[in-house]
């Protein structure tokens, strides 16, 4: 634990986590050390979380992704067993420590079963949605669009969840991120015609261009 201690000293002195890195990305071989016990180190994030729920998702998150960037059935499996058994404290540190997976395929189990855990109107349902909307760099003028479009189709296959409660949050999520995209869909083909008046047909096609570039480096 002294090594896991190092660390959170290390994040905790830096006042803008959201700017710097403050867990480093490649942890080499201290991240094959760490990920040889996920309950340790689930614990000891926890105890970072209660004492500075603050960029939980840049210290705490970020070091659990690092650690376990596919989260795993290893990963997954204890994040689980704690929003099963845990109180409302516990389901904010799950969903905080989702946060840094960037809306990831695999964070939607997870989520769901904190959707069960909640009553209609609870707050933190809220806080689901935010974790399941995270993006990454967005590339390209419908990027967002197109994230959304991946989280609207990811969403589907919970319309048929035996648990009422997932299944309407399921359908609610749909229904709001269908409206986002038509929004997303009218605000960046604004910008695009906008874009044509003000520098012409060519600049507009060659942002694509360079947007591909991009994406390849």
């Amino acid at each position: 634990m002294t090594l896991l201690s190092h660390l959170h000293r290390r994040a905790a002195a830096r006042s803008d986590p959201i700017r710097y890195e403050v867990i480093p990305s490649d942890l080499h071989e201290l991240g094959t050390v760490l990920a040889e016990n996920p309950r340790q180190l689930l614990a000891a994030t926890s105890e970072w979380y209660r004492t500075d729920p603050r960029f939980h998702e840049y210290r705490g998150g970020q070091l659990f992704r690092n650690v376990f960037p596919n989260l795993a059935e290893e990963a997954s499996g204890p994040l689980r067993e704690i929003v099963a058994r845990g109180d409302r404290d516990d389901l904010a540190f799950v969903l905080d420590t989702l946060a840094a997976y960037q809306g990831a395929e695999p964070i939607f189990v997870i989520c769901m079963d904190v959707v069960d855990r909640l009553d209609a109107g609870d707050d933190l349902l809220g806080r689901v949605s935010r974790v399941l909307g995270e993006r990454g760099i967005l590339t390209g003028d419908y990027g967002s669009v197109e994230a959304d479009r991946a989280e609207h189709a990811q969403l589907a296959a919970w319309l048929d969840d035996p648990r009422a409660k997932v299944k309407a949050f399921a359908k609610e999520e749909r229904r709001r991120i269908t409206q986002s995209m038509a929004q997303e869909q009218r605000r960046a083909t604004g910008e695009i015609e906008h874009m044509k008046e003000d520098w012409g047909e060519s600049a507009v096609k060659a942002k694509p261009e360079q947007d591909a570039a991009t994406r390849g480096a």
